[in-house]
């Protein structure tokens, strides 16, 4: 998928760990395949905000969710 992508796996890898150590302390997880890429554009920034990523650590979650999101929902990106 990071290939697909154009991102290097270490990107991806490093999204995940930040998604998977802050996006819980809020609220539960969502899966990334539950919501659609818009979604999640649209969310991150306002969260991200409240977890006080860097802008590279909401980059490379923002990278880890369309990835996953991609693998769930067959790699349509763009809807």
């Amino acid at each position: 998928m990071a290939l697909e992508l154009g991102v290097e796996h270490g990107q991806l890898v490093r999204g995940r760990e930040v998604y998977m150590a802050h996006c819980n302390e809020c609220h539960d997880r969502i899966p990334p395949g539950e919501m659609d890429p818009e979604s999640w554009r649209g969310i991150l920034p306002h969260m991200a905000v409240n977890a006080e990523l860097t802008t590279t650590e909401e980059e490379e979650v923002l990278l880890y969710l369309m990835a996953a999101h991609g693998t769930v929902h067959g790699a349509d990106l763009e809807h």
